[in-house]
C-alpha cells in the first residue's frame, strides 16, 4: 500500500493503534508516532481496556495501570467509569480486589493476519451445522417412517375389527 512507505506512514500507523492496537504499543514507539491528544489518548486507553477484556473477563488494576500508562487508581477508575458510561465496556469494579470485572465490550477491528483463522473457524462452524443438519434430517426420516408403520398398523387393526 502506498501509505505504509510515504511520508504520512506514521499516521496510517496511529490508524492501525486505533483499529486493533493498543495504548502500550502506542508508547512503546512513541517516538515514531505523531503526539496524541487528549481525547485520542484517553480514547486508545478505552481500546485498550477491550482489547484487554477479550483476554480475560477479570483484570486486575495492576495490568491497566501499566498498560494505561496511569499513575494513580482513582485516575485509573475514573477512565472505567468513563468507559462504562459510554457503552465501551459493562462491567463493575472490585475494589475490594483490585480488578475491573468485564461482562461485555464492544468489537474491534481484526488484524488482516487473523482473516485466516477466522475463516478456518467459521468453515468448522459451517460443517458442524452439516453435520446436525444431516443427523435432524435422519432423524425425521426414522420418525415419519415410524409414523407410517403406525398408521398401518392402526389400519390393519381397523379392518380387522370391522
Amino acid at each position: 500500500m502506498e501509505l505504509e512507505n510515504g511520508p504520512h506512514s506514521n499516521y496510517l500507523q496511529v490508524l492501525h493503534l486505533f483499529a486493533y492496537g493498543t495504548y502500550r504499543q502506542y508508547l512503546d514507539n512513541k517516538a515514531q508516532l505523531p503526539e496524541l491528544s487528549p481525547a485520542q489518548k484517553k480514547k486508545l486507553q478505552h481500546l485498550t481496556i477491550v482489547t484487554l477484556a477479550t483476554k480475560t473477563k477479570c483484570i486486575p488494576y495492576t495490568v491497566l495501570l501499566n498498560e494505561l500508562d496511569i499513575k494513580h487508581v482513582r485516575d485509573l477508575e475514573d477512565l472505567i467509569i468513563e468507559a462504562v458510561y459510554s457503552d465501551i465496556i459493562h462491567g463493575k469494579l472490585d475494589q475490594k480486589n483490585s480488578q475491573l470485572e468485564v461482562d461485555n465490550a464492544i468489537g474491534r477491528d481484526i488484524q488482516p493476519d487473523d482473516i485466516g483463522t477466522i475463516v478456518t473457524t467459521l468453515q468448522e462452524w459451517c460443517d458442524s451445522c452439516e453435520a446436525v443438519l444431516v443427523c435432524v434430517e435422519s432423524q425425521i426420516i426414522r420418525a415419519n417412517a415410524e409414523k407410517n408403520r403406525r398408521l398401518k398398523h392402526k389400519e390393519t387393526i381397523e379392518q380387522e375389527v370391522f
